[in-house]
């Protein structure tokens, strides 16, 4: 009985989670770098067991709510949430490569020595490019 409750919930759960295009359809693809986790795309939660979270995405305007690695203290720039909402315009073939951008302070616990501590952070576009393999 167990076993059925247990599958009926993986279904559930998986199914209410964001939908990517097939490769078939026109995309585009987000590849969050430095421990950044994709959370929800435009209000749809992102169900990834693998823990890469690179994602195709349909060519368009979309809103990426993006976390930095499991660590939920550091706050984005300019707010104090955690969370960052991440307006984005993906083209159909290309391949968008997302990091943070730290904003370093300075942490002088071992008497001044110097250890940077992270007290911000925001998601930065590092690099777009073209996939090379894709067919339209």
């Amino acid at each position: 009985m167990f076993k059925w409750y247990f599958l009926l919930f993986a279904i559930f759960f998986a199914g209410c989670a964001y939908r990517q295009p097939d490769l078939s359809e026109p995309y585009g693809i987000i590849q969050p770098l430095g421990g950044i986790r994709v959370l929800k795309v435009n209000g749809e939660r992102v169900f990834d067991i693998t823990g890469e979270y690179v994602l195709r995405v349909s060519p368009g305007k979309h809103t990426f709510l993006l976390a930095r690695g499991h660590n939920e203290k550091t706050p984005v720039e300019g707010t104090e949430s955690p969370y960052s909402q991440f307006p984005l315009e993906i083209e159909e073939g290309t391949c968008y490569y997302i990091e943070p951008g730290l904003k370093y302070g300075l942490n002088n616990l071992f008497f001044g020595t110097g250890f940077k501590e992270i007290v911000s952070w925001k998601p930065l576009i590092k690099k777009q490019e073209k996939i090379s393999n894709y067919k339209k």
